[in-house]
């Protein structure tokens, strides 16, 4: 059972990076140049890291990143209203959601490797 969520955790994200490619060429002219291919990404990263998590018996993993985020969101919104006076949504979403990405990436990464090294 654990060798089947550990090999799901890591296909997942290639999955997901599969459905992001596809997407993005088929839905380019409704998303815009600003919207890339690895966007689609971070639920599948979040979802095959507690999969990685959950074949080693690790619980709970991916309330940790999204506290991590929301912490930074939260920060970034600070930073933005009191050096730049306003919050353009669109720019602090983007930002938001690719710190988003960068986070599920680094933590997947390092689930792998505890994995790998295990």
């Amino acid at each position: 059972m654990t060798g089947n969520l550990r090999m799901l955790g890591i296909l997942l994200p290639l999955i997901g990076l599969t459905i992001g490619i596809l997407a993005r060429t088929l839905l380019a002219r409704f998303l815009g140049p600003k919207w890339r291919f690895y966007d689609f990404l971070p639920p599948f990263l979040t979802v095959g890291t507690e999969l990685l998590a959950q074949s080693a018996d690790i619980q709970g993993t991916w309330a940790f990143g999204i506290i991590g985020v929301c912490v930074l969101a939260l920060a970034y919104a600070a930073f933005l209203a009191v050096d730049h006076h306003e919050i353009l949504f669109g720019h602090y979403f983007r930002v938001v959601w690719r710190l988003y990405l960068l986070i599920s990436f680094v933590w997947f990464a390092f689930m792998l490797f505890w994995l790998l090294m295990k």
